[in-house]
């Protein structure tokens, strides 16, 4: 009995549902990630390690449900960190979640795009440097409270000066908002001032 309930092929993961809760996820990622548990025994199988499999391979993954469903079915569920902003690199859209990593996108109307001026001979993939959690977080407040505390400006673009570590907003009248990131974004929305 103890080897037909442990060892038989009939409790080996045969079907493996993923199932994403928002467009950040990128499901086929996601699937490849933990296409490996298939054909295990499900008795044995450690969903921490399936977590830690997803995570490795999607750092933009928040929270993670792993249900058993007997006798051979895994059902995953994923939940991304929010995506916060938006930019275009080499033709491709990006998302920026909110602990910072860059994810391929198509473009989305809900979120503020970001016209990022690199430094010179800055390689893309060296983007975790310029948008790290702290950035991410300062630039989300940010906008936020722009949106929020000053209805007036009507943004017509936004850029990231990644060296300047500045955020400059354009409004539709042409009027300048440099915004310092190093510093506190409530304060800086308080002593707005326009050039």
């Amino acid at each position: 009995v103890v080897y037909v309930l442990f060892f038989s092929h009939i409790f080996y993961v045969k079907t493996i549902d993923v199932i994403r809760q928002d467009d950040t996820v990128n499901y086929n990622i996601t699937y490849n990630s933990v296409d490996k548990y298939r054909y295990k025994s499900i008795f044995f199988l450690d969903t921490n390690d399936i977590k830690n499999s997803i995570l490795s391979y999607q750092p933009n993954i928040k929270t993670i449900k792993i249900r058993k469903i007997f006798p051979s079915n895994l059902k995953i569920t994923v939940w991304s960190y929010d995506a916060k902003a938006m930019f275009a690199y080499d033709e491709k859209n990006y998302l920026i979640t909110q602990n910072g990593v860059v994810v391929t996108t198509t473009q989305r109307e809900d979120l503020d795009v970001l016209d990022i001026k690199w430094l010179d001979n800055v390689s893309f993939l060296e983007y975790k440097k310029y948008f790290d959690k702290q950035t991410i977080e300062v630039i989300s407040n940010l906008l936020t409270l722009v949106k929020e505390k000053t209805p007036f400006i009507e943004k017509s673009k936004i850029y990231y000066h990644i060296k300047e570590k500045e955020l400059h907003i354009i409004d539709k009248n042409w009027i300048y908002f440099i915004f310092d990131l190093t510093k506190d974004p409530q304060v800086k929305i308080e002593k707005l001032n326009i050039f």
